[in-house]
């Protein structure tokens, strides 16, 4: 440990807290991969694409995740949207059926 000229000891630890953020979201997404017909407003053809638009989104965003750095490379994850004919205004669209917080 560093000491000052007065004999005092400085000290600092670095510690990192893992973002729970990406797994609440990969958890949602399988979440809407569950909704039954019963539960779902529209039609069976709309939860089916709904479920097959959030097995993509999660799929993609594990494909983009650098579990090294614990960040999600956004470049990547653009990438991935374009080869799986995705958009983000797909996404929004599939998901807002869900309501507000989709």
């Amino acid at each position: 440990m560093p000491s000052s000229r007065n004999g005092g000891n400085i000290e600092f630890g670095v510690s990192f807290k893992t973002d729970s953020s990406l797994d609440k979201l990969k958890k949602s997404l399988q979440d809407l991969q569950k909704v039954k017909l019963g539960d779902f407003k529209g039609s069976a053809d709309d939860l089916d694409r709904v479920k097959e638009t959030a097995q993509k989104v999660e799929s993609i965003l594990s494909r983009a995740f650098n579990p090294t750095l614990n960040t999600t490379n956004i470049s990547t994850f653009n990438n991935e949207l374009k080869k799986s004919n995705l958009t983000v205004e797909q996404i929004k669209s599939d998901f807002s059926q869900f309501g507000k917080e989709g």
